[in-house]
Order: C-alpha cells, then sequence, then structure tokens
C-alpha cells in the first residue's frame, strides 16, 4: 500500500505543480524536470537504505521498508509543494481558496503527521494508542479539508501582473529556450557598477581606520 501510495502522491505533486505553474510554462518545464531528479533520487535513496543493510539478501521486509522510506521521501516534497503553495500563491494567480492549495494543505497535514509518527513511534501491543489517534484523526481532517475545498466553488484564476523589468519573466524565457537548438536567448553580464559600490565600501572603511 505505502509502495502503491508513494507512486500516486508523486503523480499527484506533479500534477499540481504544473497547474500552479500554468502561467509561467517555461519555469513550469525547468522545475518539473528538477522534480523528477528528485523523485528519481529519492527512489535511490529508499533502495539504497533497504537493500544495503541487507548486504544484498532478499528478506520479507525489503519491500514494507522500501515502501515506507519511499512515503518519507514523498512527505517531504508534500511539505516543499505546500511551502512553495503558500508563498506563491498570489503571484501565480491563485488564493488559499483555490483546490490546488487546499489539495497541498491537506498533503502536508498528513506528511507531518508522518514525520511525527516516525520520531516518536515505538513497539505497542495495542491500536489504542496516542499516535494512532492522531494518525486517524489527522487524515480525517485531511478528507475534510479536501471534501470542503472541493464542495466550495473554484475562485477563478487572475491574471498575473508582472512589470515588463521583472526577473520572472526573464527566467521564463530562458528556462522555455533550454532543450531547444533553434532559439538563441541573449544573457547579459552582471552589471560592473557592483564592483564599483565594493571599492567604494572598502574605500570608505579604510579611511575611518
Amino acid at each position: 500500500v505505502y509502495l502503491i501510495g508513494a507512486i500516486a502522491i508523486f503523480f499527484i505533486i506533479q500534477q499540481l505543480f504544473r497547474y500552479s505553474m500554468l502561467p509561467l510554462p517555461g519555469l513550469a518545464r525547468l522545475g518539473l524536470l528538477v522534480f523528477r531528479w528528485a523523485a528519481v533520487v529519492s527512489v535511490i535513496v529508499a533502495v539504497g537504505s533497504t537493500v544495503l543493510p541487507t548486504s544484498g539478501h532478499f528478506t520479507a521486509m525489503i519491500l514494507p521498508n522500501m515502501g515506507r522510506e519511499l512515503m518519507r521521501c514523498m512527505s517531504v516534497m508534500e511539505l516543499c509543494l505546500l511551502t512553495f503553495l503558500a508563498l506563491s500563491v498570489n503571484v501565480l494567480g491563485l488564493s488559499f481558496r483555490s483546490r490546488a492549495f487546499g489539495i497541498g494543505l491537506g498533503f502536508g497535514l498528513v506528511s507531518s503527521l508522518e514525520f511525527v509518527i516516525t520520531a516518536f513511534a515505538g513497539p505497542s501491543r495495542t491500536l489504542v494508542t496516542v499516535l494512532n489517534i492522531a494518525s486517524q484523526s489527522t487524515l480525517l481532517l485531511a478528507l475534510a479539508v479536501w471534501i470542503v475545498y472541493c464542495v466550495l466553488p473554484e475562485p477563478e484564476r487572475r491574471p498575473i501582473m508582472l512589470p515588463v523589468s521583472s526577473p520572472l519573466l526573464r527566467w521564463n524565457e530562458i528556462a522555455t529556450a533550454l532543450g531547444y537548438s533553434h532559439t538563441q536567448v541573449a544573457v547579459t553580464a552582471a552589471n560592473p557598477s557592483f564592483l564599483s559600490d565594493v571599492e567604494r565600501v572598502v574605500d570608505k572603511v579604510l579611511t575611518k581606520n
């Protein structure tokens, strides 16, 4: 179940990121590339942390441990996605009432719970424990958040308004051109006045001393 859940969450997070970055397709393409490489690294870490301790011998606990490690990696990605949405929701034309943010919020609650359970869980002979009750309560809370966001009407997405000199537009152009041999983008050099400012500060310090 953890293996299947980790794979499903991977595609859901990818789709949420693609939807949130619709106004900036170049950065969305570059971000998805980085996201997929992060997923590959997560798989390598999960396989390495489960297979290496067993010296390469297959045991009954390899698949459960691998699923658990993959789910931890997906939990990190869920928290990163929630942080990204919370910080850039207004810039991307979304709002905190958008379903994309609501789904990310639910995943963030569940992933935070996963880390707490991993840190404090221990052997137990019964299911009636504080951590298990907190786990089920958090899952129900995440489901309630998703239901509320799906029932409420989706707010209309606002067009993003960026100044012509915005670095986001420039980065989007460069990211769009990456990987296409027929497209050329001129990248200007750094502003030489920066070095002049540094020299001026050094001169002031030397003069005071």
